[in-house]
């Protein structure tokens, strides 16, 4: 497969406008407790958890940030929180997997209806509503500073670049000029797109067997390893022909420039125009 090299990584270049958008926000902390606690064998200490292993849930310089602050539905102790700053995450690790794998089927509906008589169904379900309820995960934008989970290791609120022209890490995934960017979860949903060109399938494929020698070499400055941080957020083409509702509601920016899988790409965020 053909695939146009990222200008940014031939050149080693940032794009950058000037007129940038930005947003302090703050790790939302008690997300991650709720998710921590909910794991299987559970975590007695959440606190300590988020102390001990800092950079695994920290929001560090480049990374997609995702807004928690409220809930799928107006259910749980998390929804509506009345807060100075927006709450974010840039790591699914310490979110309650049931909660996550039941976003994830809701990504996959097909059209509206169906999406919101399945948000009535997890209205009503209350075991979907502990560990403060099921976050509804939207894009904010991309952090342009480092803050963490737990204030006992610094600074827990950074700022995020909510619109504007940037240069972020690609997904596994090929852009083109023009695409409409959406996001996804890294290491859950490759498997639901055709590695060729990201567009959908249909009844999902076959999960990619660990990183290949061209995810490693990419992501190696990003924090993305073994031992640090994991189960991150990633941009990918939006194909209208073949995407679900889920995928549209996903949608934040648009590609400036084609890229390979895991190079850099050049974006502008914008939510207004597509």
């Amino acid at each position: 497969m053909c695939m146009a090299q990222s200008i940014g990584t031939m050149l080693g270049t940032r794009i950058e406008s000037g007129a940038r958008h930005m947003l302090q926000i703050r790790v939302d902390k008690e997300r991650f407790v709720h998710g921590l606690q909910s794991k299987n064998g559970g975590v007695t200490d959440a606190e300590e958890e988020l102390r001990r292993n800092k950079h695994r849930y920290s929001m560090t310089k480049d990374e997609m940030v995702l807004c928690t602050s409220r809930n799928l539905v107006d259910k749980g102790v998390l929804n509506n929180r009345t807060h100075p700053y927006p709450k974010g995450i840039t790591t699914w690790y310490g979110l309650c997997d049931t909660h996550v794998d039941e976003f994830v089927k809701l990504m996959k509906i097909q059209d509206e209806k169906t999406y919101y008589q399945t948000l009535g169904e997890i209205m009503q379900s209350s075991e979907l509503n502990k560990y403060g309820g099921i976050p509804a995960l939207r894009c904010m934008g991309y952090s342009v500073g480092t803050a963490y989970a737990s204030e006992l290791n610094g600074d827990t609120i950074a700022a995020v670049q909510i619109g504007g022209l940037i240069s972020v890490q690609n997904g596994a995934f090929p852009f083109h000029t023009g695409d409409l960017v959406q996001w996804y979860f890294h290491e859950k949903e490759e498997k639901e797109f055709d590695q060729k060109d990201g567009k959908r399938i249909a009844n999902g494929g076959q999960q990619p067997q660990g990183p290949d020698a061209r995810e490693r070499f990419y992501l190696r400055n990003t924090g993305i390893t073994q031992n640090t941080k994991q189960k991150m957020f990633l941009p990918k083409p939006y194909h209208p022909e073949d995407a679900t509702y889920g995928d549209k509601l996903r949608i934040f920016a648009k590609c400036l420039s084609a890229a390979a899988p895991y190079e850099r790409v050049d974006i502008m965020i914008c939510r207004q125009s597509y």
